[in-house]
């Protein structure tokens, strides 16, 4: 089953952005758009939401499914 994560986070977090896209990476999700990856590792993606939300960002992860 894939999964997609959806987050923002405030601008001066760059350091946290940098690592985010360096743990999505290594979870080898697939970027979709800027803040937008899919992956079927759903327990990577909520310990990444995890820390985009301490950090005071958004975060979701969406079950993916196909409809047309």
């Amino acid at each position: 089953m894939k999964y997609i994560i959806i987050y923002d986070m405030p601008r001066e977090k760059k350091v946290l952005q940098v690592q985010v896209n360096r743990a999505l990476k290594n979870l080898r999700a697939e970027r979709i758009q800027h803040s937008v990856w899919e992956s079927d590792n759903l327990k990577g993606l909520k310990t990444i939401a995890s820390r985009i939300k301490q950090e005071g960002g958004k975060a979701f992860i969406l079950k993916k499914q196909v409809i047309y």
